[in-house]
């Protein structure tokens, strides 16, 4: 069993809450349609000699194959398989070149066909080609500022905390104080600009919806762990998807102008927000019960974005009496138009068998890693849905 394993840190967490609304941004929500989706096909995969247990899968193009790249980055390591032919490659470590020696990875970064960016521990950046030879590498440890601080990559967040744009390397940060005590958190850039030519920082940009900051004594779980993507339309524009904004946050690079679009679900409402003086208990797990906005796609071969959407679940299930998943959960994903336009929301039938979140675009539709029992092979499902 070869299982898609999300990386999940479960903290001690807060005994109550108080729910709120979130305001709505843009002018008028969208009116929800449903989407049907339907199994395009299995990809099982023989080889009972890898390791499996992948937090995230990638797509990319080699030659005229479409290759599927799994990444174990507690391992260190990628295992590559042929998507058509439903074949392993081979393995790719990551810890291959010298610098890389004693670098815990927390994140990786497929950029092009041959460029990864890979994201260590100790606020350290790596850009390194297929056969990962470093290219470049930045210790951000003695380039910013001390008074502030690059985020560690949130484990459920997985959704690529550096890129590069127009010859600037754009990188998650945020504040020295964490988001669970720091009131002023969400009046601070997420942001940073770097000048790769220069080797310097240019500028902090990016700040939280004014919602967020209303009320500095509470926040929502897990929060920070937002995501984004480069708008395929126009690449100095980044698209945002907050945790508890029902709309998706358009930021221009250029002129730092925040714009909203409306991307909402017809499966989220209400989202408890936690005291940050609140004593801690192990009653409630926010990770376990909290729906949530989560990652975004681009699907350049349907010219649509997704948007995943975890539900709402009681923290333990009543047909069971054991403890629900925070990741096998109900799901469902919205749909926008390459125009930001919302077309509908498509609801994930069989989520007890795949892990949405290692959710990645192929030709035929949206790939998913599998939770299967058989030890010898790696299997993914690979869904489509009706536009």
């Amino acid at each position: 069993m070869k299982i898609f394993l999300p990386l999940i840190i479960t903290f001690f967490c807060i005994s109550c809450s108080t729910e709120t609304s979130q305001q709505e941004v843009s002018e008028t929500p969208n009116e929800y349609k449903p989407l049907p989706n339907e199994l395009v096909r299995t990809v099982v995969i023989p080889n009972d000699t890898i390791l499996g247990a992948y937090e995230k899968v990638e797509i990319g193009i080699e030659g005229n194959r479409e290759v599927i790249y799994a990444s174990n980055t507690m391992s260190n390591l990628f295992d590559n398989f042929d998507l058509k032919d439903a074949k392993y490659i081979k393995t790719t470590y990551f810890n291959t070149d010298p610098a890389l020696l004693n670098v815990p990875l927390i994140e990786t970064v497929r950029i092009s066909e041959d460029s990864i960016f890979l994201y260590g521990f100790g606020n350290r950046i790596f850009l390194v080609d297929n056969e990962i030879s470093v290219i470049n590498k930045w210790d951000f440890n003695q380039i910013i500022d001390p008074a502030e601080q690059l985020a560690t990559v949130e484990a459920l967040n997985m959704q690529g905390s550096v890129f590069i744009n127009n010859g600037f390397l754009y990188i998650r940060i945020w504040p020295q104080n964490t988001v669970f005590s720091d009131k002023l958190f969400y009046e601070k850039s997420f942001v940073l600009e770097y000048d790769i030519a220069n080797n310097k920082v240019t500028r902090q940009l990016g700040y939280f919806p004014d919602f967020m900051a209303e009320n500095s004594d509470e926040f929502f779980y897990n929060e920070h762990q937002f995501s984004w993507l480069k708008s395929n339309s126009d690449k100095n524009k980044l698209l945002v998807s907050f945790r508890r904004s029902h709309d998706l946050m358009v930021l221009d690079l250029e002129t730092e102008e925040q714009n909203y679009v409306h991307a909402r679900s017809n499966f989220l409402d209400k989202f408890p927000l936690i005291p940050r003086d609140q004593r801690v208990q192990l009653d409630h797990d926010p990770i376990v019960t909290n729906g949530a906005y989560r990652h975004l796609l681009y699907d350049s071969y349907r010219e649509v974005y997704y948007r995943i959407v975890s539900h709402d679940q009681d923290q333990i299930n009543p047909l069971t009496n054991s403890r629900n998943h925070p990741v096998y959960r109900p799901y469902s994903i919205i749909v926008l138009d390459k125009g930001l336009n919302y077309i509908g929301e498509s609801t994930i039938e069989n989520y007890e068998r795949i892990n949405v979140l290692s959710a990645a675009v192929c030709s035929e539709g949206l790939i998913f890693g599998v939770k299967d029992d058989d030890e010898s092979v790696v299997t993914f499902d690979i869904i489509k849905i009706a536009i």
